[in-house]
């Protein structure tokens, strides 16, 4: 009697928490495509070679801000592409890796989570 309590009781929290949280999953969505646009850019930045320091520091940044919060509102395929951009990055600079090292081994990485931040809008 005791489990099945918690366990409706942990339920109910769970409802309220996704309750609360619908706006700020609401307001994440309602910022995807300015962030995919953005994304975008500092790609055609990158694929140019064009101050590719600033555009991967761009590009670490939006990852950065993402990667938690994304988890955190269930979109899990987002934050972990962001999380696995973000590491590469500031692991690659501690490396002493050159920009245009870092920029092909984030590539492919950068794709899915732009392919993941698209899949939302469609939805």
């Amino acid at each position: 009697m005791d489990t099945d309590f918690r366990r409706q009781a942990q339920q109910d929290m769970a409802k309220q928490l996704d309750a609360s949280l619908l706006p700020i999953r609401q307001a994440f969505l309602s910022t995807l495509i300015q962030r995919v646009i953005r994304f975008e850019a500092l790609k055609q930045d990158l694929e140019a070679g064009q101050d590719m320091a600033t555009a991967l520091s761009g590009v670490a940044n939006l990852a950065h801000k993402m990667a938690g919060v994304a988890e955190t509102l269930g979109f899990g395929e987002i934050g972990i592409f962001a999380a696995e951009v973000d590491r590469a990055i500031t692991g690659g600079r501690i490396a002493g890796q050159g920009d245009t090292d870092i920029w092909h081994g984030i590539e492919d990485t950068l794709e899915q989570l732009l392919d993941a931040m698209e899949a939302q809008l469609d939805d």
